[in-house]
C-alpha cells in the first residue's frame, strides 16, 4: 500500500525527495533492491541539491543504499556507501554496524577490530558487543591451519595400502 502511495506521489512530483527516499526504503523492505537503489540514488542526488536536507539524512540514505548493494552481494560498492555514510555522519551507528558486519563476513578481522574501535568512539552502541563472539570464532578458525591435514591423510592412506600389501604377501 505504501509503495502505491509513493508511486502516485512521484507521478505528481518526480522531484519529491521524500517520495524517493521513502519509496527506496519500501522497495528495500520488499527485497526489490534494484528499484530501491534507483530511488535511493535519486534521493541522494536531490538531497545534495536541496539545502534543507542535512548531511545526517543523506548519510542515512547512503547507508540504506549500501545495504542494497550488500544484499545483492556487491560488497565493494556496499563498503563504499557505508564508509561514505560514516564520513557524512560519524554518529550514525547503523552505518558503523553495517560496515563491521561486512568486514567480518569478508574475514577482514584486523579491519573489523579497527572499525569497532572507531565506532565505539564516534557512535557508541551496545550492539557492537555482538561482534566479539564472531570475531573470536573467525580468529580461531584462521588459527586452525588445515594445511597439515592433506599430507597426514595421504600418509595414513599410504600406510593402509602398504599394510594391506604386506598382509597379502604374508598369506601367500
Amino acid at each position: 500500500m505504501a509503495l502505491r502511495y509513493y508511486r502516485e506521489a512521484l507521478k505528481r512530483d518526480p522531484e519529491l525527495y521524500e517520495g524517493h527516499a521513502n519509496a527506496g526504503r519500501a522497495y528495500y523492505a520488499t527485497e526489490d533492491y534494484r528499484r530501491a537503489r534507483y530511488h535511493l540514488r535519486l534521493a541522494i542526488t536531490m538531497a545534495r541539491e536541496r539545502e534543507e536536507v542535512g548531511a545526517g539524512e543523506e548519510a542515512g540514505i547512503s547507508n540504506d543504499l549500501g545495504s542494497c548493494f550488500y544484499q545483492e552481494g556487491n560488497t565493494k560498492e556496499a563498503e563504499k556507501w557505508f564508509r561514505f555514510a560514516i564520513g557524512q555522519q560519524p554518529a550514525l551507528s547503523e552505518a558503523h554496524y553495517n560496515l563491521i558486519n561486512l568486514l567480518i563476513a569478508g574475514e577482514r578481522i584486523a579491519e573489523a577490530r579497527e572499525a569497532i574501535a572507531v565506532a565505539a568512539r564516534q557512535a557508541p552502541s551496545p550492539r557492537y558487543g555482538l561482534f566479539e563472539g564472531r570475531l573470536r570464532s573467525q580468529e580461531s578458525h584462521a588459527e586452525w591451519n588445515p594445511d597439515w591435514l592433506v599430507p597426514a591423510i595421504l600418509v595414513f592412506a599410504g600406510s593402509l595400502v602398504l599394510y594391506s600389501l604386506y598382509r597379502r604377501t604374508r598369506r601367500s
